[in-house]
């Protein structure tokens, strides 16, 4: 169990995120939330079919330059990675 901040992407901001990784050392790759256990937070913004990635990006010395105008808006939730993602197959 790993409870860390997450920046949650909707579908079109998380591709827009991969696009542009194509144009930088510094890749950010959002993982889509898979588990229907999300739902139980009661938070529409955690649902599955958004994607997620550290929100550590917008503080780390490399890629916060690169990152934070773009990724600075987007929601930030602490969550477990256990409830946002299903256990690997």
């Amino acid at each position: 169990m790993t409870v860390q901040a997450w920046l949650i992407f909707t579908a079109a901001q998380a591709d827009d995120a991969r696009q542009r990784s194509q144009t930088t050392d510094f890749k950010v790759d959002p993982r889509e939330i898979d588990n229907p256990m999300a739902a139980q937070l009661g938070d529409p913004v955690v649902a599955v079919g958004k994607s997620v990635a550290p929100a550590r990006i917008l503080n780390d010395p490399e890629y916060g330059p690169v990152w934070a105008d773009r990724l600075s808006v987007l929601p930030i939730r602490a969550l477990d990675d256990e409830v946002i993602f299903l256990p690997p197959p």
